[in-house]
């Protein structure tokens, strides 16, 4: 796998003081997020395709970077495979 992927972009987004998911930025972060609920994106990108993974996070769990990240990754992972099953490792 390392060999054909070339990037893998990861994106976390959090419920603002509005309730409106928006891109959350751990550095630069124009609102206050609620702790409840959110969502994270992952793309793993190959020389000339893109898979999406996604994890959402209930109003009522508390939104946990490291969980999102996993899941989401391994989402997409499983579609990539799902595409091509040769680059299992």
């Amino acid at each position: 796998m390392n060999n054909i992927v070339q990037r893998v972009i990861i994106q976390h987004y959090r419920k603002n003081e509005y309730g409106e998911l928006r891109l959350y930025r751990r550095n630069f972060h124009p609102f206050k997020p609620q702790t409840k609920g959110g969502k994270t994106y992952c793309k793993i990108l190959t020389e000339d395709e893109q898979f999406v993974g996604f994890a959402y996070c209930s109003d009522k769990d508390n939104y946990c970077y490291k969980i999102g990240r996993e899941l989401a990754f391994e989402r997409a992972k499983q579609q990539m495979y799902a595409c091509h099953p040769d680059w299992q490792e």
